[in-house]
């Protein structure tokens, strides 16, 4: 047995249903018995799923776990020293094995109940709510007469009606529902379908019955699409040759080009960078900034050391839209003529 499920066992000595185990028991002696022990059976056996179309369930809010009297429907199942189920009344009832099941909803569609109580001898089969909502993360919804399902999204994916032999509720399993049928796709979701086609195809499409099958939902008008507003936007092609006449010796013609703040700072917490291009040599250097305020001394230690490293003076610099413009960039750059 899963160290869960001896956990779980553990932590429940008192198994309860609101149900007259008086009432709703079989003789076991009318069994197969080979068919109903929990040990019986090999591994191979138990990879079955349960049909809520031929087997469906009743919700029960005092129950403290769920019950199924079938052997067959179980995924997997261990055996238990024989546990005591009370019910209404003081009536009681024997379970023998513990499990997990799967009931198939829908198409593609499943729920997996853990912790599934094996009671051969029970005539019913049990949906502890308590123990659905817990584990499903779903709410669950009566009135007088009906009980509605629904996932965390507020979703429907079943309902239920009240049975006035047992005043229990019982699944309605002619009206199971998967979530996707509820969401009907609209102009938004084909466009982005059919590789970003124009609203006016996706229309004639679906209007015009060209694609078979193809429902949509109209009651919604399409928001832009940024990915097709930015595919379409024209831009000026980069010359491959250098417009104007070029520096005819390093450092004749310095470009910088100051950016930021950035929306994110780096890994070392730098805001800016700063880019100095050589014309004459297109060789670049780059540096990263803290403040915009570093920017102008990053530059004239750059400067110093080019200088020194090349043996030429810097001649012209050229700086983008006056980031870089102060009395103190005027007085070093007459400075050093």
């Amino acid at each position: 047995m899963h160290i869960a499920e001896y956990a779980w066992l553990a932590t429940h000595d008192s198994l309860q249903a609101s149900i007259d185990w008086c009432e709703r028991r079989r003789n076991l002696d009318d069994l197969d018995l080979v068919a109903i022990t929990a040990a019986s059976l090999p591994a191979s056996s138990q990879q079955t799923s349960l049909s809520l179309d031929s087997s469906p369930f009743l919700l029960d809010s005092a129950c403290t776990t769920h019950i199924l009297p079938d052997r067959v429907d179980f995924m997997t199942l261990h055996p238990i020293a024989d546990r005591t189920v009370t019910g209404i009344g003081g009536s009681s009832i024997e379970a023998l094995g513990i499990g997990t099941i799967k009931l198939i909803i829908g198409k593609g569609s499943s729920l997996l109940l853990e912790h599934v109580l094996f009671i051969p001898s029970s005539t019913v089969r049990l949906i502890s709510i308590a123990c659905i909502t817990k584990s499903l993360q779903c709410s669950i919804m009566f009135n007088a007469s009906t009980v509605t399902l629904k996932n965390c999204s507020s979703s429907l994916f079943a309902t239920g009606t009240r049975l006035p032999t047992c005043k229990l509720y019982c699944l309605d399993c002619t009206q199971l529902y998967t979530e996707h049928v509820f969401h009907m796709a609209d102009i938004d979701t084909w466009h982005h379908r059919l590789g970003h086609a124009s609203n006016q195809c996706i229309l004639d499409l679906a209007t015009k019955q060209l694609a078979q099958g193809m429902l949509i939902n109209l009651s919604r008008s399409p928001p832009k699409c940024d990915s097709c507003i930015h595919g379409k936007q024209g831009c000026t092609p980069v010359p491959k040759t250098c417009q104007g006449e070029r520096s005819c010796q390093k450092l004749g013609v310095v470009y910088v080009d100051l950016t930021g703040p950035e929306a994110i700072k780096s890994a070392s917490r730098n805001l800016y960078v700063m880019n100095i291009v050589d014309d004459y040599a297109s060789y670049p250097w780059t540096f990263c900034l803290k403040l915009k305020s570093d920017a102008l001394t990053t530059l004239q230690v750059w400067a110093c050391r080019a200088e020194a490293e090349s043996g030429e003076w810097i001649g012209i610099i050229h700086i983008d839209s006056g980031k870089l413009k102060s009395n103190v960039m005027n007085t070093w750059c007459n400075a050093n003529g």
